[in-house]
């Protein structure tokens, strides 16, 4: 007895893989993501030119010598 949602074993196997490969994308941009959080393990020279970088703050608080302010 077939069912309504009844797959041929060509067409299951085919979705197995589009799901399969979908997963695999989706695990290397989560560690591609995680990589790219930690400053200077993918672009090492970015890290040290974070730290140099002329930084603009555009919060009316920056003036007033809050926490954030870099001096």
């Amino acid at each position: 007895m077939s069912g309504l949602f009844t797959l041929s074993p060509a067409r299951a196997a085919h979705l197995r893989r589009i799901r399969r490969r979908t997963w695999a994308a989706v695990a290397l941009c989560f560690a591609l993501r995680g990589l790219a959080a930690v400053p200077g393990l993918l672009l090492p020279g970015a890290a040290s030119a974070l730290g140099e970088a002329d930084a603009v703050c555009v919060s009316p608080d920056c003036g007033r010598g809050t926490a954030h302010d870099r001096s």
